[in-house]
């Protein structure tokens, strides 16, 4: 019954695809962009998170139409961190760029230990069966 599921939620997929006439169709953005597996290799984030908190922080130091002045102040203060951050960066590496004292949390370092063992057996799995681990390790 499992694989008539899988078997009809294909089919149905592929249908679509082919409906709307998406079949030869590039994606929007290049696989590289968009698949994690090369920066969980790395260690790198899975997620743009920390971009959107800096937009955030960017968002609160300045109104919707700040003067240039005010803007360019920011701009000056922003580039001296952001260069401050680096140096630190550059002379401890192994305290990360976070700092010494702002670690990832546990569940986050387990959830990609776990995916990368999911990674490296991929070859070995249904496919079905490898999709649903990896669902499993990503809930929130």
């Amino acid at each position: 019954m499992k694989e008539f599921k899988g078997e009809a939620a294909d089919g149905w997929i592929r249908g679509q695809i082919n409906l709307l006439n998406l079949g030869g169709r590039n994606a929007l953005f290049p696989i590289e962009h968009w698949n994690m597996v090369e920066r969980l290799a790395e260690g790198l984030s899975r997620t743009n998170n920390s971009i959107e908190g800096w937009h955030s922080a960017w968002n609160s130091h300045l109104r919707s139409n700040p003067r240039l002045s005010v803007f360019c102040r920011k701009m000056i203060e922003e580039d001296k961190m952001w260069t401050d951050r680096v140096a630190d960066y550059q002379a401890a590496p192994a305290d990360g760029i976070r700092g010494r004292d702002s670690k990832r949390k546990e569940k986050y370092i387990r959830q990609d230990a776990n995916l990368l063992t999911l990674i490296a057996e991929f070859n070995d799995r249904d496919p079905l069966v490898y999709l649903r681990a990896c669902a499993y390790h990503l809930h929130f």
